[in-house]
């Protein structure tokens, strides 16, 4: 019998693929894989135009310790379509074009992410860690090495970092963070304030070529900053009716009202436990100062107090927020943020978070959290 009759085995019912125990080695070619999917691929086209059922066989790769020694058909699993449900036949097609990404990668020599993978076809897969498994599982399979389908975990700290002021930009450039990062090589952009058109229209074209490619947003903690994150989210009054459709992927690094109120978090170039009992004979009215201000050796200046000016602009923003056709999680936490500066009735700058101005090892620890956070929720 060929080898290509013992990968495809067809019954009268359905089309079946099933991985060859003959070809159960990891294949060290590009080549090899790429004519495996097009096996696969092949299969479904036959089923599909001669109005059969297709199923192809998926492999788990969880708990395949427990599977040592054991009958490996017992473990068979397949995805079916049409199937029996409208999840079976979703999860068909998230195989399917799993493996049509995989191919085009192999054949043009490039390489995709799992998370290019899921933000351009959100619909479809609904959560990161869906793209995740199904890449293993569809490795597993194979017999093969998830790189050897040419799909990878996100490269290593790709990201832009938008920052409000030219002071902070001008920091950072000098130190080279852009390049130093610990979670790797990225850009830096500022507007020197509120965004213009030219920023907004590059952030948006990175956006769209690059849909895995995460943005973080750093703005002073006080009314201006917060409108500015709306503005770089959110759009500009003259860009409102496209914005409130296709918001800019935009997330508020800081600083943020947890940053400035929780004391405990460990802030690089902050006060240590030793110092702060040194200091515990300070005044009640001296600590309150400490509490509320951010964690640095140079934040011996009291905290600055809302102005009228800032009450107003905050309660604009408030009032622009609500009105938002589409509403989002990151609307939901602006309001918050908000909110509690006006409850505080203070506001901070970045300046604030370093005595010596370079701010790149809290900016280090703070992108480390929230992409953390941000695996969590996929």
């Amino acid at each position: 019998m060929p080898a290509r009759a013992r990968r495809l085995r067809a019954t009268e019912t359905q089309h079946s693929l099933e991985l060859d125990p003959e070809l159960a080695v990891q294949p060290s070619a590009a080549g090899a894989v790429i004519t495996r999917i097009e096996d696969i691929m092949e299969a479904v086209v036959d089923g599909i135009t001669e109005a059969k059922e297709v199923r192809i066989e998926l492999k788990s790769a969880k708990n395949i310790h427990r599977r040592v020694g054991r009958d490996p058909s017992r473990f068979r699993d397949y995805v079916r379509f049409p199937g029996c449900n409208v999840q079976e036949a979703r999860k068909f097609a998230r195989v399917v074009l799993i493996l049509q990404l995989s191919h085009d990668a192999l054949v043009s020599g490039t390489v995709l992410t799992k998370r290019h993978i899921y933000y351009q076809h959100q619909e479809l897969f609904e959560k990161q860690r869906t793209v995740d498994e199904l890449v293993e599982n569809i490795a597993f399979t194979l017999g093969v090495c998830r790189d050897d389908l040419n799909i990878a975990a996100m490269a290593k700290g790709i990201m832009i970092l938008v920052v409000e002021k030219e002071a902070v930009f001008r920091s950072l450039s000098s130190t080279h963070f852009w390049q130093t990062s610990l979670h790797g090589p990225g850009l830096i952009v500022t507007a020197k304030g509120y965004p213009d058109m030219i920023t907004l229209s590059f952030l948006r074209l990175a956006q769209e070529r690059c849909p895995q490619l995460p943005m973080l947003a750093l703005v002073d903690f006080d009314p201006d900053g917060m409108n500015i994150y709306r503005c770089y989210r959110y759009g500009a009054a003259q860009l409102q009716q496209e914005a409130s459709e296709r918001p800019l992927r935009l997330r508020l690094l800081g600083v943020t009202a947890s940053q400035i109120l929780n004391p405990t978090r460990p802030i690089p170039g902050s006060v240590s436990q030793t110092e702060e009992a040194s200091q515990s004979s300070q005044s009640s009215s001296q600590r309150d100062i400490l509490k509320t201000s951010i964690s640095s050796t140079a934040c011996r200046d009291p905290i600055t107090r809302l102005t009228a000016r800032d009450r107003k602009l905050a309660i604009n923003t408030l009032t622009k927020l609500d009105q938002l056709t589409l509403k989002d999680d990151e609307a939901t936490e602006l309001t918050r943020e908000i909110q509690i500066m006006l409850m505080m009735g203070t506001k901070a700058e970045i300046q604030w978070l370093d005595e010596s101005g370079n701010i790149s090892n809290w900016l280090d620890a703070q992108m480390g959290n929230m992409m953390q956070r941000t695996e969590d929720t996929l």
